[in-house]
């Protein structure tokens, strides 16, 4: 299943958008899609590159500046659509430049996409997800019968991350669902759509308290919470791990980048109890053996791991 992110904001409309639209582009997340019921967007250049999944973030931090009417993500390429207004040779040699220096065949190729409403793309392209014993459905799709005895988890991204549809956030919750357990008071850092909480309280944990810097992905996780109905069981709070006075936690999921999980595993034991459970993804596979030597240093044990498409995601023990 591609990964698809679009843009909905080009042309001017006759209602207000929310702060975060008012951009030329949407930063590989997604904007309101009340708000992108807009005329369909003038020529794009597709931009198709070689790329395989675990170093797409980076080539896509790469080009997070440029103006994208959306990115593609499959298993080994990506698909960055530029205007075709904005597209230059400065820009193709940029993306050759990149290619050759992480060791990739420097071909970019290119293909002109007609106008067309990109947010009805996106929408199209977001099909339900399963995951373990949970099926992952965005607001708008009908859950398919298949599924019926699943555990549904109805998320919208905005621009928030966590809908399924990414390796990092299948991994954790692969990793709930083997380690939640009814009662459990859950921390949850870094939560973004609140997808992790809310799986856990689908699973019978007491509470989760889910934390994010990101004042927009707060507004988001409410949002979710409310739409699961989860909304006696989720605390989400705008704020870091430091300002958590709370201890005795049964588990913390932490779906985040390596240099951020490392900073914050210091701060983990005092806020669990003994015999908590530490879930951790978001991680490349090549950083797989610095995080377990950090996690044995602060009194964790590796109890259960897993892989997809170049990413780890651990599960410890305290």
């Amino acid at each position: 299943m591609a990964r698809v992110d679009v843009s909905c904001v080009f042309f001017s409309v006759h209602r207000p958008r929310p702060p975060h639209c008012d951009r030329h582009y949407c930063d590989r997340r997604h904007c309101d899609r009340h708000y992108c019921d807009r005329p369909p967007v003038p020529d794009t250049v597709e931009v198709a590159l070689p790329v395989p999944e675990f170093d797409q973030d980076a080539l896509l931090a790469d080009v997070s500046g440029w103006p994208l009417n959306g990115v593609v993500q499959e298993a080994d390429r990506v698909l960055v659509y530029v205007p075709a207004s904005a597209w230059t040779d400065d820009r193709r040699r940029s993306l050759e430049a990149w290619l050759e220096q992480n060791g990739y065949e420097p071909a970019v190729d290119l293909r002109i996409v007609p106008p067309q409403n990109w947010n009805a793309v996106w929408e199209a392209s977001i099909e339900p997800v399963s995951v373990g014993p949970f099926l992952v459905v965005p607001s708008w799709a009908d859950p398919p019968r298949e599924g019926e005895d699943a555990i549904l988890l109805e998320i919208d991204p905005k621009m928030s991350f966590g809908t399924g549809h990414h390796a990092t956030t299948r991994l954790a919750l692969q990793h709930v669902a083997r380690a939640v357990e009814p009662g459990d008071r859950l921390l949850d850092v870094g939560t973004g759509t609140g997808i992790l909480s809310i799986a856990a309280c689908r699973l019978g944990a007491a509470s989760a308290l889910a934390l994010d810097i990101d004042a927009r992905a707060v507004e988001n996780a409410r949002e979710n919470v409310a739409r699961n109905g989860a909304e006696a069981c989720v605390e989400v709070r705008h704020g870091v791990l430091a300002e958590v006075d709370a201890d005795g936690f049964d588990g913390v999921v932490v779906n985040i980048t390596i240099d951020v999980l490392l900073d914050l595993l210091p701060e983990l034991p005092p806020r669990l109890r003994p015999g908590a459970r530490l879930i951790v993804s978001g991680l490349f596979s090549h950083d797989r053996s610095r995080l377990i030597d950090a996690a044995v240093e602060h009194g964790f044990s590796l109890q259960a791991e897993n892989t997809e498409g170049g990413w780890w995601g651990g599960r410890f023990v305290r």
